[in-house]
């Protein structure tokens, strides 16, 4: 029997024992740092609103869902991976702007509890640091080369602790992600999106 080359497909009868699926790699292990965006967050400082934070089917990407004043829009974070090619080394992330039909491209960096994220490629003099107070804070500003930034403050209303069990391990129950917690202002983690407007 010939064997196919290793990392095709091979289709079968599905009624022969001899069918198999071929194994799909799991997503990159650093994906896992992301895991503490997961949630719906408030904005508040120079830019307000909320976003959330979800994981797709299989944990290769998470969804970003930006709604800042009054601008709407999508980012999906992960690993870039074009065909045939080896995944990023960084993880990256593509905005979708609603509103104008916009697209930008992110460096995104979560190490401890500093969350950085260049405009374009790492080191980029466009770029977004904030850090962690705890789970559910998050305090930082946009950085634009000649001005232009802002600050914002992220606090989170509703987590998710699905597929982050240590998470919920270190949050009390008044943390539902289906009831947003009284008294909490309008922020959201650093909220992808452009540099000097979105994000």
């Amino acid at each position: 029997m010939i064997e196919p080359p290793e990392g095709s497909f091979v289709t079968a009868d599905p009624s022969t024992e001899n069918f198999e699926t071929p194994q799909q790699p799991p997503p990159n292990p650093d994906l896992k740092s992301l895991n503490r965006l997961v949630g719906t967050w408030t904005v508040s400082g120079e830019a307000q609103g909320t976003v959330t934070y979800e994981w797709v089917e299989g944990g290769f990407f998470l969804l970003q869902h930006v709604d800042l004043d009054g601008t709407k829009g999508l980012e999906v974070i992960g690993h870039e991976q074009k065909y045939g090619e080896a995944p990023s080394a960084d993880i990256r992330s593509r905005y979708y702007g609603f509103s104008s039909g916009e697209t930008l491209e992110y460096t995104d960096e979560l190490s401890r509890d500093t969350l950085t994220i260049w405009s374009g490629e790492r080191g980029s003099p466009a770029y977004y640091e904030g850090t962690f107070d705890d789970d559910d804070t998050l305090t930082g500003a946009w950085h634009c080369p000649g001005g232009g930034g802002y600050s914002t403050t992220s606090i989170a209303l509703g987590i998710s602790f699905q597929g982050c069990p240590e998470r919920a391990a270190r949050h009390p129950p008044r943390f539902n992600a289906n009831a947003p917690a009284s008294g909490s202002r309008s922020p959201g983690p650093s909220s992808h999106a452009a540099p000097a407007t979105h994000r």
